[in-house]
């Protein structure tokens, strides 16, 4: 019955009793059958149920044993079985599966295993296929690939190598191919692309250039612009000298000159210049220490210039009267005035500053009772000691430094001191009225305060130095009347030093000989149309004049 049993209530106590018995008698069983049953009936259950349990359990088993056998199994299975499978069933997996496998997992492999591919075989790739496919397949790549590759990669060849290149290539491209190119193309390129390069940049150029060109030729432009003053023809390898006077004025004339002669282009002046320091402390009454001081600032500016420098005292002035009375004709100006003279020192320090003739200048202006007259008084004490400067050391043409505003106040002061004839002289850009020696105002055409703010932006030093007039009154002279007057004015109508000094501008010199016809100012030209009460006050002031002139020796009284 055994056979009819096992097959008829199996299943039935399977599902009944299963649970019961597995509980209670597994330990039993397990210990006391197992040797008995595994022997008698596995060959049964085998046959029997091996069907029903790979349909039943391989599902449970092989969730729930899968990841147990993987784990366990795979080294064993690895080590024994896969050179039996790899020498088995290679070839017939290569045949079955290649085509499948090629279709689903090349797109996968190529995403996945490319990039560790490229890193790990192109160096052996480079090294072993490089010859055979270059000489292979370079033909047919270039034929095929060459316009694709072009239209392709082209932009992104650039962006990505242009830096690259330009810096590893230029200086190679440079040395290599500079010659030919400029010989090959130059003319080609001349005339194909200087139409279309004018139109496009010159407005970008203006705009970018124009503020560097203006901070770096400034200076060239304002020598250039004093350089127009002067008679080229009558300077050209001659000499001049620079009168400095540490001022502002003066200070941007020695650094105009300076430029323009460094200056390498055409226009760059064409003379021998040196510079001339007159000490008025004597007329300020300064001690000796003060005057020393004030003359070793004024030294440390005039070496920076590295030109021939003078200095002198106003008082030296005196020691010029024995050269007028010498009686020998023949004897040459400069040669009097050499004779005459003490030398000069280039060191204040080696003067006299206390001697026979400072007492003597003191004693002077002592006796001059206003200021407006000792300002006259050192003015033209200091044009006589310059122009004997000058022709001693053989200058014959004195540089000063009067710029327009100065130039206007000494306008309006001239008039107002009855010394209107004298105004073209005083002003004008060359003052020949001593014969030889020629006094020159090239910065006539610039006012103080653009003289400032060149001397700023180019860090040009000066010094101030206290006159007659410093820390007196408004109304202490007339030059210091005037000079308020106008700077006032100019403050409130910044066209006033222009409009006083180009009025003076047009007055000129008379011609003193009897042969030329009399010249009249341009405003006095017309004198057919002058109303009658200016002829007649011109007639009256010319009587006056010639009779002066006859009484000469007392003073008439004002009208």
């Amino acid at each position: 019955y055994t056979p009819v049993l096992l097959v008829a209530y199996t299943p039935v106590l399977l599902v009944s009793y299963t649970p019961v018995l597995l509980v209670a008698y597994t330990p039993v069983l397990l210990v006391a059958y197992t040797p008995v049953l595994l022997v008698a009936y596995t060959p049964v259950l085998l046959v029997a149920y091996t069907p029903v349990l790979l349909v039943a359990y391989t599902p449970v088993l092989l969730v729930a044993y899968t990841p147990v056998l993987l784990a366990v199994y795979t080294p064993v299975l690895l080590v024994a079985y896969t050179p039996v499978l790899l020498v088995a069933y290679t070839p017939v997996l290569l045949v079955a599966y290649t085509p499948v496998l090629l279709a689903v997992y090349t797109p996968v492999l190529l995403v996945a295993y490319t990039p560790v591919l490229l890193v790990a075989y192109t160096p052996v790739l480079l090294v072993a296929y490089t010859p055979v496919l270059l000489v292979a397949y370079t033909p047919v790549l270039l034929v095929a690939y060459t316009p694709v590759l072009l239209v392709a990669y082209t932009p992104v060849l650039l962006v990505a190598y242009t830096p690259v290149l330009l810096v590893a290539y230029t200086p190679v491209l440079l040395v290599a191919y500079t010659p030919v190119l400029l010989v090959a193309y130059t003319p080609v390129l001349l005339v194909a692309y200087t139409p279309v390069l004018l139109v496009a940049y010159t407005p970008v150029l203006l705009v970018a250039y124009t503020p560097v060109l203006l901070v770096t030729y400034t200076p060239v432009l304002l020598a250039a612009c004093v350089i127009g003053r002067i008679e080229y023809a009558t300077i050209t390898e001659k000499k001049v000298l620079l009168a400095f006077s540490g001022g502002h004025s003066s200070s941007a004339l020695l650094h105009l000159v300076k430029a323009g002669l460094e200056e390498e282009m055409h226009k760059r002046l064409r003379f021998h210049s040196g510079i001339v320091y007159i000490d008025e402390g004597a007329v300020t009454n300064k001690n000796k220490e003060k005057r020393l001081q004030v003359s070793d600032s004024v030294q440390s500016i005039m070496r920076r210039y590295d030109f021939p420098t003078h200095i002198a005292t106003l008082e030296q002035v005196f020691d010029l009267e024995r050269s007028s009375v010498d009686e020998n004709p023949t004897t040459d100006v400069g040669d009097r005035v050499a004779m005459a003279m003490p030398s000069l020192s280039a060191d204040m320090g080696d003067l006299t500053l206390d001697s026979v003739q400072t007492k003597r200048l003191k004693y002077m202006l002592a006796n001059t009772k206003s200021v407006t007259a000792k300002e006259d008084l050192v003015q033209i004490l200091r044009h006589r000691l310059l122009m004997d400067i000058a022709r001693r050391y053989g200058y014959d043409k004195i540089m000063l430094g009067d710029c327009s505003t100065k130039l206007s106040i000494s306008i309006l002061a001239d008039l107002a001191k009855g010394r209107g004839a004298s105004i073209p002289l005083d002003t004008n850009f060359a003052d020949r009225r001593y014969g030889d020696v020629f006094f020159l105002r090239p910065m006539r055409e610039f006012t103080s305060k653009e003289i400032g703010i060149y001397n700023h932006f180019h860090n040009i030093d000066s010094v101030v130095i206290a006159s007659l007039t410093t820390k007196c009154p408004v109304n202490a002279s007339i030059n210091r009347l005037t000079e308020t007057f106008v700077t006032g004015l100019q403050v409130d109508f910044p066209s006033t030093v222009n409009t006083v000094f180009r009025t003076g501008e047009k007055l000129c010199v008379t011609d003193s000989s009897d042969n030329s016809p009399v010249q009249y100012c341009i405003l006095c030209r017309d004198t057919d149309n002058l109303p009658g009460f200016i002829i007649e006050e011109a007639r009256r002031r010319i009587r006056r004049s010639q009779m002066k002139k006859e009484f000469e020796g007392f003073l008439l009284e004002e009208d």
